[in-house]
């Protein structure tokens, strides 16, 4: 048999296997009807016996890990995501910047465990999210993870106060004590009678934070937190946001198309067309 290199992308090294025949493939992928986005990178692999290492394989620490992470919506269209690397400390705060239809809320939406990648492997706080059935991805994300949404996504019919305890009594650890304490740090406690609809928008997203993390969980996923906030209160969320996860050591994903907004960040990538780039601050 003849003797094919295995290039890991994302490294400058390579590895030589006995067994192989190196060739172009196309992964087989799952029907959905939505679909965004071109193809921008080629693949060679080779078909071998022995599988080369991967971050996962090699023990690599990092609460979040993406390794040629490729989402795609459709057979008949090109890839959101593809062949993706990323890797995240604990307690980072990192920007992933993106102009609209770019992949951003599909890459947090994977992180998340609300969608599944069509290939390649992906960590999050010590779970393989290819791994894990139904079941298991709701409670991952019940219990560690936090989300932030441009549209505040709260309970309307909830006050402030409640909406805060939902994530409590979802995860059976209820604490009025927390709540009440997270409510005070915010300066929400004269509001926690409130129902949302009464709040304006920066109350709103200061109780979507409020509620992100309210359970502790070791990643919160923030998508576009100041898309719908005038500058001044954008300001006032974001400066909020990195106190907050400063104090409890959380790690912080955020999607943004705002180059102001990720400045806040300890590191920035640039998504386009499924590609992410570090960019220099």
């Amino acid at each position: 048999m003849p003797r094919a290199e295995v290039w890991k992308k994302g490294t400058r090294s390579y590895e030589r296997v006995k067994q192989g025949v190196k060739r172009e493939v196309t992964v087989p992928l799952y029907v959905s009807p939505y679909a965004h986005n071109r193809n921008c990178i080629t693949f060679h692999v080779s078909i071998c016996k022995q599988r080369p290492q991967t971050l996962a394989t090699k023990g690599v620490t990092g609460i979040i890990t993406c390794e040629a992470l490729s989402m795609r919506y459709s057979e008949h269209t090109s890839p959101v995501l593809q062949g993706l690397e990323l890797q995240v400390n604990r307690g980072e705060f990192v920007a992933i910047l993106g102009r609209s239809g770019s992949g951003k809320s599909t890459l947090l939406k994977l992180i998340g465990a609300m969608e599944q990648a069509t290939s390649g492997n992906l960590i999050v706080a010590g779970h393989n999210l290819g791994e894990l059935d139904e079941t298991a991805r709701t409670l991952f994300r019940r219990r560690k993870i936090g989300f932030v949404f441009q549209n505040y996504n709260l309970l309307s019919s909830l006050t402030v106060r409640d909406n805060l305890r939902l994530p409590l009594a979802l995860n059976r650890v209820p604490d009025d004590s927390r709540v009440q304490q997270q409510l005070e740090t915010l300066n929400l406690g004269h509001l926690r009678d409130r129902y949302p609809g009464s709040l304006s928008g920066g109350e709103q997203q200061r109780v979507a934070l409020a509620r992100a993390l309210i359970h502790r969980p070791p990643v919160v996923l923030a998508d576009e937190p100041t898309g719908n906030l005038d500058r001044s209160t954008s300001e006032e969320v974001l400066t909020l946001l990195q106190s907050l996860i400063r104090a409890h050591g959380t790690t912080v994903v955020m999607a943004t198309h705002s180059q102001e907004a990720a400045r806040i960040a300890d590191s920035i990538y640039a998504l386009d067309e499924g590609c992410l780039v570090a960019q220099h601050q």
